[in-house]
């Protein structure tokens, strides 16, 4: 039982012991040459320690382990002292079980809470996912419309001598010169046999 509460660094010291008192004498001892000002600095960084950019696991990894520490100094920790100092830790994606944590008026064990934090780390991973995927989907129609974009301007560049026109619903093209030709309905081929009738 005492094992399931300490943090990955503490356990190694507690390896070999045959009863739990043993493994607590044993970290006493580990830690019983820590100074008050050593304290002091463990007490800032314990309530001032931010999760950033790791695991849930290995956040509370790095709070046990000064809290472990800690309490072989002497320091008395309830389990509401180590929730509160994680929850004042945890990033904005965390801001909604922040919230339903502190204003919970019945207790919470350690085990649970990590199980909530837990949770809360997939939801926001999922809704990091989901983001980064319409971003991808968006960017690739930007990138689609774009290139179309290009390709009709490429298109009327490299035709700007010969423009499409239509006429009785033949198309033909229009040199820059203005004559026609192309087909045999076209505006430029009907003028020019007017006077030619047979």
């Amino acid at each position: 039982m005492l094992i399931a509460t300490l943090s990955d660094e503490s356990v190694e010291h507690g390896l070999g012991s045959k009863t739990a008192n043993e493994a607590w004498v044993n970290l006493q001892n580990r830690y019983a040459s820590v100074s008050k000002a050593r304290v002091n600095t463990l007490k800032i960084k314990f309530q001032t320690m931010k999760k950033g950019g790791s695991y849930v696991d290995q956040y509370l990894s790095r709070l046990r382990n000064i809290k472990d520490q800690l309490i072989a100094a002497g320091e008395d920790f309830s389990d509401n002292d180590f929730i509160v100092a994680v929850l004042s830790g945890l990033p904005r994606e965390y801001y909604v079980i922040r919230i339903v944590i502190f204003t919970r008026d019945t207790t919470m064990s350690l085990r649970e809470f990590r199980e909530q934090l837990l949770c809360a780390e997939r939801e926001a991973e999922s809704v990091v996912n989901n983001l980064t995927s319409n971003l991808t989907g968006l960017y690739m129609q930007g990138s689609n419309g774009l290139s179309s974009q290009v390709s009709m301007t490429q298109w009327s560049s490299s035709n700007s001598e010969d423009v499409p026109y239509t006429i009785g619903g033949v198309i033909t093209q229009i040199p820059r010169g203005g004559s026609t030709f192309g087909g045999p309905y076209t505006q430029g081929s009907s003028s020019s046999n007017s006077g030619h009738v047979q």
